[in-house]
Protein backbone atom coordinates (compact mmCIF):
# COMPACT_ATOMS: atom_id res chain seq x y z
CA UNK A 1 0.00 0.00 0.00
CA UNK A 2 1.19 3.22 -1.00
CA UNK A 3 2.30 6.15 2.09
CA UNK A 4 1.13 10.05 1.71
CA UNK A 5 4.48 12.27 1.54
CA UNK A 6 2.23 13.05 5.72
CA UNK A 7 3.31 9.48 6.38
CA UNK A 8 6.88 9.66 5.71
CA UNK A 9 6.86 13.04 7.59
CA UNK A 10 5.57 10.90 11.10
CA UNK A 11 8.03 8.48 10.42
CA UNK A 12 11.04 11.17 10.82
CA UNK A 13 9.37 13.45 13.10
CA UNK A 14 11.89 13.47 15.85
CA UNK A 15 14.62 11.65 14.70
CA UNK A 16 18.01 13.10 13.77
CA UNK A 17 18.99 13.18 9.92
CA UNK A 18 22.49 13.22 9.11
CA UNK A 19 23.08 14.50 5.92
CA UNK A 20 22.49 12.08 3.30
CA UNK A 21 24.89 13.78 0.41
CA UNK A 22 27.98 12.91 2.87
CA UNK A 23 26.66 9.35 3.55
CA UNK A 24 28.31 7.01 2.32
CA UNK A 25 25.10 4.09 2.38
CA UNK A 26 23.01 6.37 0.40
CA UNK A 27 25.65 6.92 -2.17
CA UNK A 28 25.81 3.08 -2.27
CA UNK A 29 22.09 2.43 -2.94
CA UNK A 30 21.37 5.63 -5.26
CA UNK A 31 24.69 6.23 -7.10
CA UNK A 32 24.15 8.46 -9.93
CA UNK A 33 22.87 5.48 -12.52
CA UNK A 34 20.14 5.84 -9.87
CA UNK A 35 19.21 8.56 -9.02
CA UNK A 36 15.58 9.77 -9.84
CA UNK A 37 14.70 13.09 -11.65
CA UNK A 38 13.35 13.99 -7.89
CA UNK A 39 16.00 13.11 -5.86
CA UNK A 40 19.01 14.79 -7.75
CA UNK A 41 17.24 18.33 -7.15
CA UNK A 42 16.92 17.42 -3.72
CA UNK A 43 20.82 16.50 -3.70
CA UNK A 44 21.98 19.69 -5.96
CA UNK A 45 19.68 21.84 -3.06
CA UNK A 46 21.57 19.84 -0.50
CA UNK A 47 25.26 20.26 -1.76
CA UNK A 48 24.74 23.94 -2.31
CA UNK A 49 23.88 25.16 1.35
CA UNK A 50 26.63 22.00 2.32
CA UNK A 51 28.84 24.63 0.20
CA UNK A 52 27.49 27.90 1.50
CA UNK A 53 27.81 26.51 4.67
CA UNK A 54 31.65 25.69 4.56
CA UNK A 55 31.98 28.88 2.75
CA UNK A 56 30.69 31.31 5.56
CA UNK A 57 32.34 29.19 8.13
CA UNK A 58 35.83 29.66 6.23
CA UNK A 59 35.02 33.09 6.13
CA UNK A 60 34.38 33.62 9.49
CA UNK A 61 36.80 31.48 10.90
CA UNK A 62 39.73 34.14 8.64
CA UNK A 63 38.24 37.01 9.77
CA UNK A 64 38.35 35.95 13.69
CA UNK A 65 42.44 35.49 13.01
CA UNK A 66 42.59 38.43 11.65
CA UNK A 67 40.82 40.48 14.08
CA UNK A 68 42.77 38.81 16.50
CA UNK A 69 45.88 39.62 15.49
CA UNK A 70 44.67 43.45 14.76
CA UNK A 71 43.59 43.19 18.87
CA UNK A 72 47.36 42.11 19.32
CA UNK A 73 48.61 44.68 17.80
CA UNK A 74 46.46 47.08 19.06
CA UNK A 75 47.96 46.11 22.70
CA UNK A 76 51.21 46.47 21.68
CA UNK A 77 51.22 49.47 19.38
CA UNK A 78 49.10 51.17 23.21
CA UNK A 79 52.20 49.69 24.90
CA UNK A 80 54.76 51.36 22.56
CA UNK A 81 52.78 54.91 22.72
CA UNK A 82 52.73 55.23 26.03
CA UNK A 83 56.23 54.55 26.37
CA UNK A 84 57.22 56.20 23.38
CA UNK A 85 54.97 58.68 21.91
CA UNK A 86 55.43 57.87 18.75
CA UNK A 87 52.57 59.19 16.57
CA UNK A 88 53.32 56.28 13.71
CA UNK A 89 52.04 53.92 17.22
CA UNK A 90 49.48 55.63 17.73
CA UNK A 91 48.57 55.88 13.62
CA UNK A 92 48.66 52.05 14.07
CA UNK A 93 46.65 52.09 16.69
CA UNK A 94 44.15 53.90 15.16
CA UNK A 95 44.39 52.24 11.97
CA UNK A 96 44.19 48.53 13.44
CA UNK A 97 40.78 49.84 15.75
CA UNK A 98 39.13 50.85 12.23
CA UNK A 99 40.11 47.20 10.58
CA UNK A 100 38.60 45.44 13.80
CA UNK A 101 35.32 47.73 13.18
CA UNK A 102 35.45 46.52 9.67
CA UNK A 103 35.69 42.61 10.99
CA UNK A 104 32.69 43.21 13.23
CA UNK A 105 31.06 44.35 10.59
CA UNK A 106 31.96 41.45 8.04
CA UNK A 107 30.92 38.83 11.43
CA UNK A 108 27.65 40.45 11.64
CA UNK A 109 26.86 40.46 8.28
CA UNK A 110 27.87 36.59 8.01
CA UNK A 111 25.73 36.16 11.13
CA UNK A 112 22.76 35.96 9.75
CA UNK A 113 23.89 33.60 7.01
CA UNK A 114 25.66 31.36 10.00
CA UNK A 115 21.89 31.26 11.10
CA UNK A 116 19.96 30.63 8.32
CA UNK A 117 22.42 28.06 6.40
CA UNK A 118 21.70 25.08 9.10
CA UNK A 119 18.51 25.76 9.29
CA UNK A 120 17.71 25.85 5.30
CA UNK A 121 20.44 22.93 5.17
CA UNK A 122 18.25 20.61 7.47
CA UNK A 123 14.55 21.49 5.85
CA UNK A 124 16.61 20.32 2.49
CA UNK A 125 17.90 17.36 3.87
CA UNK A 126 14.50 16.23 5.77
CA UNK A 127 13.21 16.95 2.31
CA UNK A 128 15.45 14.46 0.93
CA UNK A 129 14.95 12.00 3.49
CA UNK A 130 11.58 11.70 2.47
CA UNK A 131 11.84 11.82 -1.20
CA UNK A 132 14.49 8.84 -0.61
CA UNK A 133 12.04 6.55 1.44
CA UNK A 134 9.54 7.16 -1.40
CA UNK A 135 12.00 6.10 -3.73
CA UNK A 136 13.29 2.98 -1.66
CA UNK A 137 9.99 1.98 -0.28
CA UNK A 138 8.81 1.72 -4.44
CA UNK A 139 12.35 0.02 -4.69
CA UNK A 140 11.60 -2.39 -1.90
CA UNK A 141 8.07 -3.58 -3.01
CA UNK A 142 9.40 -3.68 -6.88
CA UNK A 143 12.13 -6.35 -5.71
CA UNK A 144 9.94 -8.04 -3.77
CA UNK A 145 7.32 -8.64 -6.84
CA UNK A 146 10.66 -9.56 -9.02
CA UNK A 147 11.72 -11.81 -6.37
CA UNK A 148 9.04 -14.12 -6.59
CA UNK A 149 8.43 -14.07 -10.17
CA UNK A 150 12.26 -15.37 -10.24
CA UNK A 151 11.27 -17.73 -7.83
CA UNK A 152 8.10 -19.38 -9.54
CA UNK A 153 10.23 -19.31 -12.74
CA UNK A 154 12.96 -21.72 -11.18
CA UNK A 155 10.35 -24.41 -9.09
CA UNK A 156 8.70 -24.20 -13.31
CA UNK A 157 12.48 -25.09 -14.21
CA UNK A 158 13.14 -27.27 -11.89
CA UNK A 159 10.57 -29.71 -12.61
CA UNK A 160 11.12 -29.49 -16.28
CA UNK A 161 14.90 -29.89 -15.73
CA UNK A 162 14.02 -32.79 -13.55
CA UNK A 163 11.55 -34.39 -16.39
CA UNK A 164 14.29 -33.81 -18.90
CA UNK A 165 16.92 -35.57 -16.78
CA UNK A 166 14.45 -38.53 -16.42
CA UNK A 167 13.73 -38.43 -19.90
CA UNK A 168 18.11 -38.11 -20.96
CA UNK A 169 18.54 -41.32 -18.41
CA UNK A 170 15.80 -43.59 -20.28
CA UNK A 171 17.50 -42.84 -23.46
CA UNK A 172 20.67 -43.85 -22.53
CA UNK A 173 19.91 -47.00 -20.99
CA UNK A 174 17.91 -48.15 -23.83
CA UNK A 175 20.94 -47.34 -25.92
CA UNK A 176 23.32 -48.92 -23.53
CA UNK A 177 20.81 -52.49 -23.61
CA UNK A 178 20.35 -51.62 -28.06
CA UNK A 179 24.15 -51.57 -27.66
CA UNK A 180 24.79 -55.02 -25.66
CA UNK A 181 22.73 -56.64 -27.90
CA UNK A 182 24.16 -55.67 -31.18
CA UNK A 183 27.99 -56.01 -30.10
CA UNK A 184 27.06 -59.68 -29.73
CA UNK A 185 27.09 -59.47 -33.47
CA UNK A 186 29.26 -56.73 -34.29
CA UNK A 187 31.22 -56.39 -31.65
CA UNK A 188 34.10 -53.81 -31.66
CA UNK A 189 32.50 -52.47 -34.91
CA UNK A 190 28.86 -51.32 -33.46
CA UNK A 191 29.83 -48.14 -32.66
CA UNK A 192 31.01 -47.15 -36.16
CA UNK A 193 28.54 -48.92 -37.92
CA UNK A 194 25.72 -47.53 -36.35
CA UNK A 195 27.54 -44.10 -36.28
CA UNK A 196 27.20 -43.46 -32.60
CA UNK A 197 28.91 -40.42 -30.94
CA UNK A 198 29.56 -42.34 -27.84
CA UNK A 199 30.44 -46.28 -26.97
CA UNK A 200 27.54 -46.90 -24.33
CA UNK A 201 29.72 -49.70 -22.81
CA UNK A 202 32.56 -47.01 -21.70
CA UNK A 203 30.10 -45.26 -19.97
CA UNK A 204 27.17 -47.60 -18.82
CA UNK A 205 24.00 -45.81 -17.57
CA UNK A 206 23.84 -46.00 -13.22
CA UNK A 207 20.92 -48.39 -13.34
CA UNK A 208 18.30 -48.95 -10.36
CA UNK A 209 20.32 -51.89 -8.72
CA UNK A 210 23.63 -49.70 -8.67
CA UNK A 211 21.93 -46.58 -7.14
CA UNK A 212 20.18 -49.48 -4.83
CA UNK A 213 23.68 -50.72 -3.75
CA UNK A 214 25.04 -47.48 -3.49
Amino acid sequence: MARSEDDYKKMIEGKNVPILTLDHNWHRIFGQSRLTPELKVLEDEVNELLKQQGKVNTEAKQIRILKKKLMDEIVEATAAFQESQDAADDKKVEENKRLVAECNEKLEALNDDMLDIPRNLELANRKLMIETMKVAFERLHDNCASMEEIDAWLLSIRAELKDHIVRRQKGEVDNYFIYLFLSEFFSDATKDLFELSYDPKEHPPKLKSQEEKS
